[in-house]
């Protein structure tokens, strides 16, 4: 859980390489990868003067995490950005800092990264270019879910609406989170469609659980918006995120708004 803009019950290690508080709450989200092996390596750089870059948090391999900067302060961490109409980055996202070596080298039957380690065949996705053939280290899979639960935590926080590669908004500059990455999977599950599955056992705690007793519900993407194709069927559970007068804002296969006459709050 988030309180004062930081994780609870994660350790924060303080950055001095940050900009000013954000105008409006962060809504986009920034994915790199940390170029080295180790997190407590990736947090003692990132918060040295001589780095002049920051992420908000770092997710280790094992899916341990550290922050360093508070998610409503400007981390270094996107540079010259530009994407969709949209421009530096660093003023409106949180940037997520992967610890993976990224591109590796073919020495003999393993794999090596720049700064020495080597790595197994099972830890490396190939990739067919136009030329050859580059080599990449895969995310491990604590990893990829304690990103997951993560992101799902900062949106129900901060209105994210963008799941963004740091090579997408600085082609040609930055190649990070890389090809391994999975990161269009990711943005179907976390951005478009199916949450539940997705929640811990912690986050299902702290929410109320309803069910829906119209024989169909519509579903809309704001409590204004135009009702959305698939409504819920009588009996559908959901996950209630929000409320605000008539409405509850829930998410099931999507996340949208009800109307709450519809919805029966049940015992967890």
């Amino acid at each position: 859980m988030i309180a004062s803009h930081r994780l609870k019950d994660i350790p924060f290690h303080e950055s001095i390489n940050v900009g000013e508080v954000m105008e409006s709450l962060p809504s986009a989200i920034v994915i790199h990868y940390s170029g080295n092996d180790s997190l407590a390596g990736t947090v003692n750089w990132l918060c040295d003067k001589q780095a002049r870059a920051s992420a908000h948090v770092v997710v280790g391999e094992e899916g341990e995490m550290a922050q360093l900067v508070p998610f409503n302060q400007v981390a270094w961490h996107a540079g010259k950005s530009k994407y969709k109409g949209k421009s530096n980055f660093n003023n409106f996202s949180i940037g997520i800092e992967l610890v993976n070596p990224g591109k590796l080298v073919r020495v003999g039957d393993e794999y090596q990264a720049w700064f020495g380690k080597t790595y197994p065949a099972s830890r490396v996705v190939k990739v067919e270019t136009k030329n050859s053939q580059e080599y990449w280290c895969s995310y491990s899979i604590p990893q990829i879910q304690a990103l997951k639960e993560l992101i799902l935590v900062l949106k129900r926080h901060y209105p994210i609406n963008m799941l963004v590669g740091h090579e997408e908004i600085s082609p040609g500059r930055k190649v990070d989170p890389g090809p391994a990455f999975p990161l269009e999977d990711m943005r179907r599950q976390l951005m478009d469609i199916d949450r539940d599955g997705l929640l811990n056992e912690t986050e299902k705690s702290d929410i109320q659980l309803g069910e829906v007793i119209a024989q169909q519900l519509n579903i809309r993407s704001s409590i204004r918006g135009v009702p959305r194709k698939g409504p819920l069927k009588r009996g559908k559970r959901v996950w209630i995120l929000e409320e605000s007068n008539d409405w509850y804002k829930v998410f099931v296969e999507e996340t949208g708004w009800v109307k709450k006459e519809f919805v029966k709050l049940l015992d967890k």
